[in-house]
């Protein structure tokens, strides 16, 4: 059973784990990111609401504190799935911040310390970190639901200068860290679909899966009627989720230099097709 005992500290929120019967403290840091300041600025926010619930709704912990105040949201079982939302409201009850994190297992992390990122409505709103290398004109996707990727692109540059732009680079959705693959990709990717933790890798010469989770890649033939360096270099367009119908199209049209009529398909089975825009 987890203990989700929480405090404001300078800007943090204090929890603490129940693990074999001992409360073992599990801080969760609240941070506005690159924007400082932000939820003092006129009007500032007078208080803070947290609700951490999970997927069914079986539990949803709720509380309310103003900054420097404590705060006690209750227990929930160690295998909870609980997402996190934040609202930041004035002393009018007007909400002028918000943030969400992604579902944290609160008995698997093996950390002390979660990050929940909140910023003010109506501006910039810029997560802590960065990518530890920058990607130029590069393809990014979403990974298991955590980790936001960046690669290929026309180049990619590091600290020191050029790297190859093979190279992965992960933002930690549950961290808000950067974090850098050491191997490189298949190809270096012009365009690229991502589902659940494997990528589908496009450049002019072909495409590659890459599986993050077994760390295996192996080349794709194209759909029939197409070739790679129609849609390589074309924007993705993803229709995932609870209501809509799981594709994801790659469009030839939506190239840089020299579209097509070309729409590369994927459905929710993985299957691939293409269709013409003429």
């Amino acid at each position: 059973m987890t203990n989700l005992r929480q405090r404001w500290a300078t800007a943090a929120v204090l929890a603490a784990l129940c693990s074999c019967g001992e409360d073992t403290p599990l801080s969760v840091e609240i941070t506005t990111g690159h924007e400082e300041g932000s939820l003092s600025a006129d009007p500032a926010v007078a208080e803070v609401e947290i609700v951490a619930q999970t997927p069914d709704g079986s539990v949803k912990l709720r509380a309310t504190a103003a900054p420097g105040e404590e705060f006690d949201l209750g227990d929930a079982p160690d295998s909870s799935q609980l997402a996190f939302e934040l609202t930041g409201r004035t002393a009018d009850g007007t909400v002028v911040a918000r943030g969400r994190s992604v579902r944290l297992t609160l008995g698997s992390l093996n950390t002390d310390a979660v990050p929940l990122f909140i910023q003010r409505l109506g501006g910039f709103a810029r997560p802590p970190s960065e990518l530890v290398r920058a990607h130029v004109h590069a393809p990014a996707g979403v990974v298991g639901e955590n980790f936001l990727v960046a690669t290929g692109g026309d180049a990619a540059y590091g600290e020191d200068g050029p790297v190859d732009p093979a190279l992965g680079d992960f933002y930690d959705f549950i961290f808000l860290i950067g974090r850098e693959s050491p191997s490189v990709l298949p190809r270096a990717a012009r365009s690229m679909l991502a589902r659940n933790t494997t990528l589908i890798l496009i450049d002019d010469e072909g495409a590659s899966y890459a599986d993050l989770s077994e760390g295996t890649t192996s080349d794709i033939d194209p759909p029939e009627g197409m070739t790679w360096d129609e849609v390589s270099g074309g924007e993705t367009i993803d229709l995932l989720g609870d209501d809509l119908p799981g594709l994801s199209y790659v469009v030839g049209a939506t190239r840089p230099d020299e579209p097509t009529d070309a729409v590369l398909v994927l459905d929710d089975s993985g299957s691939m097709s293409v269709v013409r825009l003429s």
